[in-house]
């Protein structure tokens, strides 16, 4: 087998592998699960998990972290970051680093920097 172009695999000349195992003409190909050992029980239902209370939980832990952190700091990072993501050849990292340790959510991060850049949008 070789790569063809666009993730696409061709087979070679004269069947699979050259040790004389290739499938016959007229044989139908044997694909597991769909032609060949298919098995007819229906699939189990899986039940989704209750998150709520996790999340709840979260959002206390949130609003708590926001409550106790510095404003103003994290207010100065944010901004800093922002001015720099405006200028192709800045250095981020530092700048994402001490909005982190600021205290700033990955949330606000990604705020600030998709206000900037944009959201990708596959056409």
């Amino acid at each position: 087998m070789e790569g063809g172009g666009g993730g696409e695999i061709k087979e070679e000349e004269g069947g699979g592998g050259g040790g004389g195992g290739g499938r016959e003409s007229g044989e139908e190909r044997v694909v597991i699960g769909v032609n060949e050992y298919v098995d007819d029980s229906p699939v189990p239902s899986v039940p989704a998990p209750d998150y709520s209370t996790l999340a709840a939980a979260q959002r206390a832990r949130l609003a708590d972290v926001r409550r106790r952190r510095p404003a103003e700091r994290v207010r100065t990072a944010l901004d800093a970051l922002r001015h720099a993501a405006r200028e192709p050849r800045a250095a981020l990292l530092p700048l994402l680093l001490e909005a982190v340790r600021a205290r700033s959510t990955v949330g606000e991060i990604s705020d600030v920097l998709r206000g900037v850049w944009g959201e990708y949008r596959p056409t």
